[in-house]
């Protein structure tokens, strides 16, 4: 038997916002438990649902959908709802009620990123909600285990939306340049395109620095930021209109993983 194609985002960077969070918060939780794979499970299955269910939508809507995206949605839809509930009752049944606060604020995220982007074009807006929203794997993990939510799951969660918007606004910028399809940027090009994406890294590490001196997160936290701020400050600086976007995929992966693994380092430490 031949199954329906599964419909995927094309949105390549979202996979490293859900696996970085969830892969933080299990490493840095005092124990790993076999709940940790069923919150993964649950969390990939709800992530996959969201293009089948888009495009069911968007069919109901009266736009037109091609007939095997279409039927590849109404097969995997209901499968991936399914398991992600299920999952979820479990571990709320075994006492992690705090899921279900996770669950609502997803969706809320969800939502509203969904209507910021209804005309179909992206935004920075849009992904930060959605970065918002796929960060609560690192939270949720975290207190699965170490008994509960607590404040270091929020903090966490705080952590995992600064860097992940460190991407966004870098990548926002980029495309920006891009569509002005010029090869050499003047000074006051790169201020006027890198001005949000600077000031956003500057704020990013000040709050850190002040959760860090408020001895509410380790101080190796801090460091785990330099990697993406150092090469955004760079890109700004060298700004042009010729974007190697597979390239830039890539690289934010890598700066995603060594973020990973500084943090997990850091609250390792502190656990």
């Amino acid at each position: 038997m031949k199954f329906p194609r599964l419909p995927l985002t094309r949105e390549h960077g979202s996979w490293a916002v859900l696996a970085v969070p969830l892969a933080v918060g299990t490493a840095s939780s005092v124990q790993v438990r076999w709940e940790h794979a069923a919150l993964a499970i649950a969390a990939m299955a709800a992530f996959l649902s969201h293009v089948p269910i888009r495009v069911i939508l968007e069919h109901v809507a009266g736009r037109r959908r091609d007939d095997a995206l279409l039927r590849g949605a109404r097969w995997w839809a209901p499968i991936l709802v399914g398991v992600a509930l299920a999952l979820t009752s479990v571990l709320v049944l075994r006492g992690a009620t705090f899921l279900l606060s996770c669950v609502l604020i997803g969706g809320a995220t969800l939502a509203v990123r969904s209507t910021l982007q209804r005309s179909g074009k992206r935004s920075s807006l849009g992904d930060l909600f959605a970065v918002a929203g796929l960060s609560l794997g690192a939270p949720a993990a975290f207190a699965l285990g170490s008994g509960g939510m607590k404040d270091s799951a929020f903090i966490l969660w705080v952590e995992m939306f600064l860097f992940f918007g460190c991407t966004v606004v870098y990548v926002h910028m980029k495309i920006r340049a891009a569509a002005q399809k010029l090869h050499a940027f003047s000074v006051r090009d790169r201020i006027q395109f890198g001005w949000v994406t600077l000031a956003y890294h500057v704020a990013v590490m000040a709050i850190v620095a002040v959760v860090v001196s408020a001895q509410r997160t380790p101080v190796l936290a801090l460091a785990a930021y330099l990697p993406m701020s150092i090469h955004a400050v760079v890109g700004t600086i060298r700004l042009t209109g010729a974007v190697q976007f597979k390239r830039l995929g890539f690289m934010l992966l890598a700066h995603s993983a060594a973020f990973g693994a500084l943090l997990v380092w850091a609250w390792k430490g502190a656990v």
